[in-house]
């Protein structure tokens, strides 16, 4: 604790980010790409008043309450206000460093405090058993979200192997990525000494989930490639054919993989390769909108990311496709929650597929 302008600093948390914070203009520019502040319309639900609230909790000019807690966990951390601030500010991090200070102050809610509790008793979100291992010779990654699906991992190891790819998988815990960004600093800790003990002997390794691509480059300073680039790759130069599934669709770009990652291109060629005709939403690659699943908010706020994956479902369907693509597993969930929404409000019926499946049948 230290003293800034005649009042006590905590600077564990919120203090390292005095100079982001400082830093922000008040130009509004986040506004215009903010998925959480187009449902909300309130200036405290984007970034520019999220920072602000942030100032006045490290200042003591503004008392956590519930209603400050609700606004700090409206956000889906899809990273589209920092890609859109002239300053670059890093709002995702100013968001968690806030969300430990009111975590720290008790303001955790139950759908969060379950989450951790799984992580940190079973080592993945849903409390279930750890997965298989598998022998071989390439570090893969499966995730949380994917790797309690065993038949699509099993999908997830025979299309590595038709690439050419022997894929090894470990008994993988969480990476703690929901902990961290949910601001749970502590129980992040414990899981990120159990992460790095597993991964010890992988600094190189494939990824199929986008947050955990980003995190595990970002957090644990891995040398990370995302499934979609080994395979785009690899199927070029070993000349392997694809199967054209004569398909008309959109791809949906998961925040973390295209703004994340930096990767946009690779599914799309993989997607030309398979015969699949794009119809590009309006908001697509580096600009996509977000599905309303990050961040932690589906165990924050359900409401709001329904709504969120309501307005992303209803670009596609403006476009008058019947398939949504994409490469993440929330995505998948999120969109395909919104789909059949669309459908009980009459419109027509619009499926959500993994790319990783298309690849299967592609590869026959």
């Amino acid at each position: 604790v230290r003293e800034e302008m005649g009042k006590s600093v905590d600077n564990r948390n919120l203090f390292p980010w005095q100079k982001e914070m400082d830093a922000c203009t008040y130009c509004s520019y986040c506004k215009s790409v903010c998925p959480v502040f187009a449902q909300l319309k309130w200036d405290s639900s984007v970034a520019r008043g999220k920072i602000n609230l942030a100032y006045g909790i490290l200042y003591g000019d503004l008392k956590p309450d519930a209603s400050v807690a609700d606004r700090l966990f409206q956000c889906t951390m899809c990273m589209d206000c920092h890609r859109r601030c002239p300053t670059k500010i890093k709002v995702m991090d100013i968001v968690e460093a806030a969300r430990a200070e009111l975590i720290g102050q008790g303001f955790g809610k139950p759908g969060q405090k379950a989450l951790v509790e799984n992580v940190l008793k079973s080592g993945n979100i849903f409390a279930e058993k750890a997965l298989a291992p598998k022998a071989g010779t390439t570090p893969v990654f499966i995730g949380c979200n994917y790797g309690q699906r065993p038949n699509l991992v099993r999908l997830f190891v025979n299309v590595l192997e038709k690439a050419g790819i022997s894929p090894a998988i470990g008994e993988e815990v969480c990476c703690g990525y929901p902990l961290k960004t949910l601001g749970f600093k502590e129980g992040f800790e414990k899981q990120r000494a159990i992460f790095q003990e597993k991964m010890k002997g992988h600094p190189e390794v494939i990824t199929f989930c986008p947050t955990c691509t980003m995190f595990l480059h970002e957090e644990y300073g891995l040398k990370v490639r995302h499934v979609l680039e080994v395979l785009d790759e690899k199927l070029g130069k070993n000349g392997i054919t694809l199967k054209s599934l004569g398909l008309t669709a959109t791809w949906h770009d998961p925040c973390h993989l295209s703004r994340g990652a930096k990767i946009v291109d690779p599914p799309r060629r993989l997607l030309s390769r398979m015969g699949v005709t794009l119809k590009e939403m309006p908001k697509n690659k580096a600009e996509s909108h977000c599905c309303g699943g990050g961040g932690g908010i589906l165990s924050s706020d359900e409401k709001l990311s329904d709504q969120i994956g309501l307005k992303r479902a209803g670009q596609a369907a403006k476009l008058g496709v019947d398939t949504i693509i994409s490469a993440c597993p929330t995505c998948e969930l999120t969109l395909g929650k919104a789909c059949r929404t669309l459908v009980a409000q009459g419109q027509p019926k619009i499926q959500v597929k993994s790319i990783y499946e298309l690849l299967h049948k592609a590869l026959g």
